[in-house]
């Protein structure tokens, strides 16, 4: 009766709740969440793929952070909020032309790469299938960030919280079931490629949905506006990817990749 009572009074407290505080607390849950599963699946990750494969994982995000900061020009950060607030009778149009802009990046940078790849290879010691794996993740990843975020200046918690829940559950689990069913050479291109196909799922339902909620048309004003409003600042956002993410790319460069593997399980980052 007591245990009754105390959730039906908790249940209550809850209602009484703000919105803002609520959407506050599922964020803060969502990545609780995340970052539990991260702690559990990093050690059967390690189990099941050596050193160097794991190291290469590793970098590769690394590599993605950079890539991510020249192909979306990072318009899913401020700007995206300012132009929400700028254009709040059109936040699907803007919402839309956010993504579309970062698809006409993406699509730009794949070309310049497809013509380059040899010497952006030897540079990145990445190969090619894992680079144009590394430019999918980039293509679909951003259409997720851009509704979300969205859906969070609308104060619609929910529907943030069980996109986020899906995501978390669904990158390990193709994670696990990639990495297992592959020869243990190539478990660091399995690892890889889940990560990427899960981004596509996710990334490809809510592109289709930002284009439907934007009537599929690209308004050139809102990304003329957010270039020219991120643009002097990259350099920042390079600068501070250089302070707190560098190191797995320092530590390729001058020891190896079993030497980024283990730095990345010291330090707990998810891979």
């Amino acid at each position: 009766m007591k245990s009754k009572f105390s959730i039906k009074k908790l249940q209550e407290k809850y209602k009484e709740i703000p919105i803002q505080a609520k959407l506050a607390l599922w964020i803060t849950i969502c990545t609780l969440v995340q970052k539990g599963i991260s702690v559990i699946t990093v050690p059967i990750f390690t189990r099941m793929m050596d050193t160097v494969s794991y190291g290469k994982v590793s970098a590769y995000f690394s590599w993605l952070n950079v890539l991510s900061i020249i192909a979306s020009f990072r318009l899913g950060a401020g700007v995206y909020n300012k132009g929400l607030s700028k254009y709040k009778d059109d936040q699907e149009g803007y919402c839309l032309a956010m993504q579309y802009t970062t698809s006409i990046i993406t699509i730009f940078l794949f070309l310049i790469y497809i013509i380059g790849h040899k010497w952006i290879n030897a540079f990145t010691d990445m190969n090619t299938t894992i680079t144009c794996l590394m430019f999918l993740q980039v293509f679909f990843s951003t259409s997720m960030g851009f509704w979300s975020v969205r859906q969070q200046y609308l104060f619609k918690y929910k529907q943030v919280a069980c996109a986020a829940l899906v995501y978390a559950i669904l990158n390990p689990i193709l994670g696990l079931i990639f990495v297992f069913n592959t020869p243990y050479e190539n478990r660091d291109v399995a690892r890889i490629a889940s990560v990427v196909l899960a981004e596509i799922i996710i990334g490809l339902f809510f592109y289709i949905l930002n284009i439907k909620d934007g009537n599929g048309k690209l308004k050139k004003e809102y990304g003329i506006f957010a270039i020219k409003f991120n643009l002097p600042l990259i350099p920042h956002y390079f600068s501070e990817y250089i302070l707190n993410q560098s190191d797995r790319i320092m530590i390729q460069k001058l020891c190896s990749y079993s030497s980024v593997a283990f730095y990345s399980v010291a330090i707990m980052r998810e891979c």
